[in-house]
């Protein structure tokens, strides 16, 4: 491997912990609707809400859906069986899903990660899907705004990891060629194939869950983004 210049991190569930705030929220929202939909069938509707998600959520991503209109279009798809949400309860709804946001947690060693990083002499980027306003804010709120050198978004770029468009840019903003860059991310397909198909390094995955069988061979795998910089042979 070449040596390094620079680190780039994803943001959701790698700096932050999302996950666990994510499950928080959704069972508020179960509880939410909970007049609208059978108690039988609750859980019915917790798992169309998060089997939609991805889908919905490129949609605000490519332009063709608002915030409202993307928490609008979500809530009533997975209501779909059921009822047609009015806008008290979409009003309800969306304050929920802010939550996600205005109470972002730190993941467990997100900032000693980004320090190591710091210290081994490399720049620290990060790059994540959303849109910019949002997601600068979360990482302002967890401390590490001021720990990066170049904060990259796909809204800013103009390209949705795990388009190539997305790593070259930021490869471009901190000034160093895809060899000399890695990632770290918790997504194995945005961020780890991505990153390698773009002509980086290597990767390192954030796993909570077993990874996949057919993660690249420049890939490492480990728990916690904590473990991260050591895995890049940064830190001992």
């Amino acid at each position: 491997m070449s040596p390094l210049r620079a680190v780039v991190f994803d943001l959701d569930d790698t700096l932050t912990d999302h996950r666990s705030l994510q499950l928080e929220v959704e069972e508020e929202i179960v509880r939410l609707v909970g007049g609208q939909v059978p108690e039988h069938e609750a859980q019915a509707f917790g798992r169309r809400h998060l089997a939609n998600l991805d889908g919905f959520y490129a949609r605000w991503m490519r332009g063709e859906l608002d915030e409202p209109g993307y928490h609008r279009a979500r809530l009533t798809d997975a209501l779909e069986p059921w009822c047609v949400p009015d806008d008290a309860l979409v009003a309800r709804y969306v304050e929920l899903k802010r939550r996600t946001t205005t109470e972002v947690r730190r993941a467990r060693g997100a900032a000693g990660a980004v320090a190591a990083v710091r210290a081994a002499g490399l720049r620290v980027g990060v790059l994540t899907n959303g849109m910019t306003d949002l997601q600068r804010g979360k990482l302002r709120r967890i401390g590490l705004a001021g720990a990066v050198d170049v904060f990259a978004t796909s809204q800013d770029v103009g390209a949705v990891k795990p388009e190539a468009e997305a790593f070259a840019a930021v490869a471009g903003r901190l000034g160093v060629a895809p060899h000399e860059a890695a990632m770290i991310g918790d997504n194995p397909v945005n961020d780890i194939a991505g990153a390698l198909g773009a002509g980086w390094a290597a990767a390192v995955l954030v796993a909570v869950d077993p990874p996949p069988a057919d993660l690249p061979a420049r890939a490492a795998v480990v728990a916690s983004v904590a473990e991260a910089p050591q895995a890049l042979g940064l830190a001992g």
